[in-house]
C-alpha cells in the first residue's frame, strides 16, 4: 500500500505532481490531536488508519 500523506495547512502543488506522477493517493491527516491526553492519542491514530483504509483519498 502506497500514499502520500499532506498535512492539510500546506499548499496541494507538490503532493498533486506526486499523485499524478505516480499514481499515489494524497491523504490529509493532521499532524497532531486536538486534545492532550492519551485517550485523544489513540482516537487520533484511529482516524488516521480510519482514513486510510478508506478508498477515498483527498
Amino acid at each position: 500500500m502506497a500514499f502520500i500523506l499532506q498535512e492539510p495547512y500546506f499548499p496541494d502543488d507538490a503532493p498533486d505532481f506526486l499523485s499524478r506522477q505516480t499514481g499515489v493517493k494524497v491523504y490529509k491527516v493532521a499532524p497532531s490531536c486536538a486534545d492532550v491526553g492519551a485517550n485523544s492519542y489513540f482516537a487520533h491514530f484511529d482516524e488516521l488508519v480510519n482514513k486510510l483504509s478508506s478508498s477515498g483519498g483527498r
